[in-house]
């Protein structure tokens, strides 16, 4: 669950750069027949469970509102933030969710049994994986995007450069849930997310100018707080519930893990573009056209001026992006005090089994 999307750019940038960029989409197909194939040879049959009438006004009404949202914050900057369809998508957008809720209380076999945000750790939990998720995927999402437009690496080189950092997610996932099972979620998942926000303000240092093995290392510093968090915060808030609720907040769980990083981009990308925008419009008002200077300079000089102007404003706004989820994980860490502390309590007789 961490480290597969960390591996996305490395696969995805061979992909673009000697095949067919088209492929990053297909490459779903043959992932999706071997999931399938592996799920009928590995997974085992269950007894046959009493079944419920379907929720279908359950399901438009979330799936309606959350991809209205989704829509809204993906377009407003292209769309404008306060045109008529930004704020229309918006507006049904949380209707439709209040509605969604309205319907999940009063059908018999709810979509998603919303009794499990009566439960604070849970809640909780929720909240600070929110955070987690955000921050990962607009480190995923930016730091490839850096390197091509900014240093001008092809596709591939720029996957591989945050390949380490997948790794270094991968064995901290396990390593963290062996350290769970012994102290609890509430030190481990702290000290993770002031890793992770340390990690994420080093890369406010991203200039054309920085180098590989920075690269690397900043990444890595965030991915080994990532990694020792987010499992833990997972765990710990699923553990919280009452056995009968368990399935319920597992989905639960899902939703938000995908609902929040989408949505999350989507809110850094508007970010990161509207101070683009903006930044790049300040510097050229310092520019006089009238300038004499301007006609020494020639067409070429006047392009790599404008270009040089366009990078600044690109590298300001990444780092004023990194700004941001720096501190909103910083936050989520003084969040994590309120979580469970001590080793995990097991039934007698139950087996030591470790968490991964």
């Amino acid at each position: 669950m961490i480290a597969a999307p960390a591996l996305g750019p490395t696969l995805g940038g061979y992909l673009v750069e000697y095949l067919n960029w088209r492929l990053v989409f297909y490459i779903n197909i043959p992932v999706a027949i071997l999931g399938v194939g592996m799920a009928i040879a590995m997974l085992p049959t269950f007894a046959r469970q009493p079944t419920y009438r379907f929720d279908v006004l359950g399901f438009l009404t979330a799936a309606g509102g959350l991809v209205a949202l989704l829509l809204a914050f993906s377009e407003g900057e292209s769309w404008g933030w306060s045109s008529y369809g930004v704020v229309s998508l918006i507006a049904a957008g949380v209707l439709l969710l209040a509605l969604f809720v309205v319907i999940e209380l009063e059908v018999e076999h709810p979509l998603l049994n919303l009794d499990v945000f009566r439960c604070f750790p849970y809640v909780n939990s929720l909240a600070i994986m929110s955070i987690v998720q955000i921050g990962m995927f607009s480190t995923l999402f930016y730091i490839p995007v850096f390197l091509q437009l900014a240093m001008g690496l092809p596709a591939l080189d720029a996957g591989m450069l945050v390949l380490p950092q997948a790794l270094v997610m991968a064995v901290m996932a396990p390593l963290s849930g062996r350290i769970y099972d012994r102290i609890g979620p509430r030190w481990l998942v702290f000290t993770g997310l002031l890793i992770s926000a340390y990690g994420t303000f080093l890369l406010t240092g991203l200039n054309p100018n920085v180098s590989r093995g920075q690269i690397i290392l900043w990444t890595c510093v965030r991915a080994f707080g990532t990694g020792l968090s987010m499992m833990s915060v997972m765990a710990s808030g699923t553990a919280a519930l009452d056995p009968l609720l368990t399935s319920s907040g597992t989905a639960i769980n899902n939703v938000v893990q995908r609902v929040s990083s989408a949505l999350g981009l989507a809110v850094m990308s508007a970010l990161v573009t509207t101070q683009q925008a903006q930044l790049a419009a300040d510097r050229g008002a310092l520019f006089q056209a009238t300038d004499p200077r301007f006609a020494r300079l020639g067409v070429l000089g006047l392009y790599q001026l404008s270009r040089a102007v366009n990078l600044d404003a690109v590298v300001n706004s990444y780092t004023n992006m990194f700004r941001v989820t720096s501190l909103i994980t910083l936050l989520a860490a003084f969040g994590a005090l309120t979580l469970r502390s001590g080793p995990v309590r097991r039934p007698a007789g139950a087996s030591a089994a470790v968490m991964d």
